[in-house]
């Protein structure tokens, strides 16, 4: 990638000197991995940079067309974005992806409109940060799916139905915890709510699986959204 190459120790050779007390990664971070100029037609006119670290070398790109470069996709992308350039007269910023050696080349793009249909393209290579990103948000998905998958209340009735333990966050339930253990639901819930659960611990008990409902009671002094699940054990 960029970071390795030739041309970028040389930029930070000319960086050494830059005061401590300015970032020196910041200022690394904002220098383009590669700047080129095409006409109207996608021919390139001029090219600087690591252009060989990102899809094929320098001297093999001048005179040819982006297209021919990059491909109908990418390449299409790139004039679109270029003609987008000239017609608005302002910068255009997007995001695109290629492939080198059968990795993935994550690219952001700054795009600005010079004279006669000419634009300049200056180029970051962000496939570090990238793959960050998404090793991150995938990492955050599995940890929301763990808590989802976590009990807020776990309660266990004896065979009887009566209350015999509690464990979690007591708050959540009808009735404070030393009032229910040892009484019977039929004591403590509302009959509908009574009768749901009997039907509900019928079911479980017959059919050895767990049974899942969403009920709408009160919790503490609201009125809650539960999902309930039921283990005959």
């Amino acid at each position: 990638m960029a970071s390795n190459s030739p041309g970028y120790a040389q930029q930070q050779s000319l960086f050494q000197s830059v005061p401590p007390q300015i970032p020196l990664d910041d200022i690394l971070k904002s220098i383009p991995d590669l700047i080129f100029v095409i006409d109207r037609e996608g021919r390139y006119l001029a090219v600087s940079g690591e252009l060989g670290a990102l899809i094929t070398p320098v001297d093999k790109n001048l005179g040819s067309t982006v297209i021919e470069d990059l491909g109908p996709e990418l390449g299409g992308l790139v004039m679109a974005k270029a003609n987008q350039a000239i017609k608005t007269g302002k910068l255009v910023l997007f995001e695109s992806n290629a492939e080198k050696d059968g990795q993935p080349v994550y690219m952001e793009t700054r795009i600005t409109p010079l004279s006669e249909g000419r634009t300049l393209h200056i180029v970051r290579i962000v496939t570090q940060l990238k793959l960050a990103e998404r090793a991150l948000a995938v990492q955050g998905a599995r940890q929301a799916k763990i808590l989802n998958s976590l009990p807020d209340l776990v309660i266990i009735l004896d065979e009887a139905g009566y209350y015999r333990e509690f464990w979690g966050n007591l708050d959540l339930f009808m009735f404070p915890a030393e009032q229910a253990l040892n009484r019977h639901f039929d004591e403590l819930l509302p009959p509908w709510v009574a009768n749901a659960y009997r039907e509900d611990l019928a079911i479980a008990r017959a059919s050895g699986q767990t049974v899942v409902r969403e009920r709408q009671m009160m919790g503490g002094k609201e009125l809650r959204d539960f999902e309930i699940r039921i283990t005959y054990v």
